[in-house]
């Protein structure tokens, strides 16, 4: 607008140039360079914006992560849980079982097969009992003859005749005692046995005549005599352990 329409619009209307200044100034500041195209916005701006976008991408990306951790912790935790129970049910399932393990797995076992076992002890003793019955009548027939000899021939030491005397019955009586003993034990097995129907529950019966056959294996073990004897127990103890592991007895060592 010229200065001459300006000044004519004031003296007609007053004040109004005044503002009329004011809105041309203010549309001059807040307008555009161009007509109908849009503001362009500040470095600033853009810069803040970015600011408060990558704020909440980050606090996006960091509840994410807090929440994938305590997912796997939850599953790490419930694993070592399922591995804590399978620990304790198996630990408590062998505990069971071996407890179990003697009468369960000696019952599995036929009677009429476990009193086979027992017959084979029976008549290893019977079978020894009379070889040291008859091998204690010969020497004491030998010990009769060698003191006719000597008395008759005069040359024989009567000291030297007392002391192996005396050692050999030494000797006899403990290996006698011992098979008394084992023949004892194996009674009283066998009446126990024949009298139940759950011959596992004569287990002590058995573990008695194992105690008194360690005792012969002893006695034999430190004495010397002969191959006969060897011979008789080991066929004795070789039955002995066989009932016992029918039981889950320890056997008797060579």
């Amino acid at each position: 607008m010229s200065s001459k329409l300006r000044n004519r619009w004031a003296t007609k209307k007053g004040t109004r140039p005044f503002r009329l200044g004011i809105m041309l100034t203010v549309g001059s500041v807040n307008s555009p360079p161009g007509r109908g195209t849009a503001p362009t916005p500040s470095s600033e701006m853009v810069r803040c914006v970015s600011r408060i976008d990558e704020s909440r991408n980050v606090r996006q990306v960091t509840d994410l992560g807090v929440a994938s951790r305590n997912k796997m912790e939850g599953q790490i935790r419930m694993v070592a849980d399922m591995k804590i129970r399978a620990i304790r049910a198996t630990a408590l399932c062998c505990c069971v079982l071996f407890t179990l393990s003697i009468p369960v797995a000696g019952q599995t076992m036929a009677k009429g097969m476990v009193a086979e076992k027992i017959l084979r002890v029976e008549d290893g003793v019977d079978e020894f009992r009379d070889y040291l019955e008859r091998r204690g009548d010969n020497a004491r027939n030998t010990t009769a003859t060698a003191q006719k000899s000597g008395r008759a021939s005069g040359r024989r030491s009567t000291t030297n005749t007392e002391a192996r005397k005396a050692a050999a019955q030494q000797g006899k009586d403990e290996l006698d005692d011992a098979l008394d003993d084992l023949n004892g034990s194996t009674n009283r097995l066998r009446r126990k046995f024949d009298a139940t129907d759950k011959w596992v529950e004569t287990k002590a019966q058995v573990e008695k005549v194992v105690d008194d056959g360690r005792r012969i294996n002893q006695v034999v073990a430190r004495g010397n005599y002969g191959s006969d004897v060897a011979r008789l127990w080991a066929t004795l103890r070789n039955g002995i352990n066989d009932l016992a592991r029918a039981y889950n007895v320890p056997p008797l060592g060579v």
